[in-house]
């Protein structure tokens, strides 16, 4: 796992599964029975229809590309998604 810390949206990172690099797009996104840690979608390639999404947990990064842009709104989010995975009753792979 590379790291305790979620990163910010627009983050560019790899999975473990894919050669393509992926933006992180959102957080705590439900998928079928699942809670994801993100969703994210291909780079540069973007949103091209409706099931360009890819869902996965931290524990699926094995490489952060670059960190996506940090400011006060961000660190305000980024808290409030570790506080939901802290008190949330369901167990991700990557929490």
């Amino acid at each position: 796992m590379i790291s305790e810390e979620f990163l910010p949206i627009g983050s560019i990172i790899k999975l473990h599964n894919l050669k393509s690099k992926v933006m992180i797009a959102g957080f705590c996104l439900k998928n079928n029975d699942s809670i994801y840690d993100y969703c994210g979608v291909l780079y540069p390639g973007g949103i091209k229809d409706k099931n360009s999404y890819l869902y996965f947990y931290k524990s699926d990064i094995t490489q952060i590309v670059k960190i996506g842009p940090i400011d006060i709104e961000s660190i305000v989010l980024l808290e409030k998604v570790k506080e939901f995975f802290r008190n949330s009753k369901k167990e991700t792979k990557g929490y």
